[in-house]
């Protein structure tokens, strides 16, 4: 599962506090003063708002018949049909989540869709990134201009905002396309091969520079992070993420579990799994996280 779905391993898990997780987001630390030797102290207290995500149900049911199993197992096929089956279960759901925690909607139905920023509506799924970060710190960057944008730049003045803001940047994620895009605009500058960087177990990425040091570029596989019109061009996001404020709350298991369902409980012969989990969605501080948007060719 974290191979397929590997910003599974690098995102905390919490258990939810209930059917919807409540929880605090950051707006402003607040303040401190100097003050005399025998002076009062000033009060002061952070600023939040409250903030929820519902726990979404997610799910698949797979499973094959006993003639096929034992089918399989007579002709001396060297391969498990349901293995292949749990297999393919686990990948639709990493899919799945991978998406919705990237461009999830579950709260706007007005302009929605998966060519907008809010991204497609779902009720039972929960808000993504694209649309929790559709903040006026967004920075946008055109390489395809005639006198391209350059990536780098953009990518270290959204840091620079989140620094300002106290956030601590610790990984950019971005879609394959958007990768190809800033290699290619940095190829005249490389004199070596980049160093890479260890991201997950079994993951690893180039970095680049930023006011936070090297920060590793993880590439998103698949149609996860995705693309969508803005401005009059298609745009595909990348995501500086401070993950101290990133987190998803769960109800059961913080992974996937799977259910053996007993052969002939639906008056079929059948070997049956349901694969599911129960997330959300929590992003504290939005403040301390920020993306880019990348006009794609």
């Amino acid at each position: 599962y974290i191979r397929t779905f590997p910003v599974w391993s690098r995102i905390q898990k919490e258990p939810a506090n209930g059917l919807v997780h409540a929880y605090d987001r950051v707006t402003a630390y607040g303040d401190a003063q100097f003050m005399t030797e025998l002076g009062t102290v000033t009060d002061d207290t952070s600023t939040y708002e409250r903030a929820t995500t519902p726990i979404s149900v997610i799910a698949t049911r797979r499973g094959i018949t006993l003639k096929s199993q034992f089918a399989v197992q007579a002709g001396g096929m060297g391969f498990n049909p349901e293995q292949l089956e749990l297999q393919g279960g686990l990948r639709a759901i990493a899919h799945k989540m991978q998406k919705t925690i990237f461009q999830g909607n579950a709260t706007t139905t007005g302009g929605a869709g998966a060519a907008t920023e809010n991204g497609a509506y779902d009720a039972n799924s929960f808000d993504g990134l694209r649309k929790l970060l559709n903040t006026v710190r967004a920075e946008d960057v055109d390489p395809t201009a005639v006198t391209p944008e350059d990536m780098r730049a953009a990518i270290n003045t959204a840091a620079i905002t989140t620094m300002q803001n106290a956030g601590n940047i610790g990984v950019a994620f971005l879609s394959p396309e958007v990768k190809g895009q800033f290699d290619l605009q940095q190829d005249a500058n490389v004199r070596y091969m980049n160093s890479f960087t260890d991201v997950a177990p079994g993951v690893l990425t180039n970095a680049v520079n930023t006011v936070f040091g090297p920060t590793p570029l993880f590439v998103v596989p698949g149609d996860a992070i995705g693309s969508y019109s803005y401005g009059g061009d298609t745009v595909s996001d990348i995501y500086l993420m401070d993950e101290s404020v990133w987190s998803i709350p769960y109800l059961g298991s913080d992974g996937p579990t799977v259910l053996d369902i007993p052969v002939g409980i639906s008056g079929q012969l059948t070997r049956l799994f349901i694969i599911f989990g129960m997330w959300g969605h929590a992003l504290k501080a939005t403040q301390f996280c920020n993306k880019v948007r990348v006009v794609q060719p």
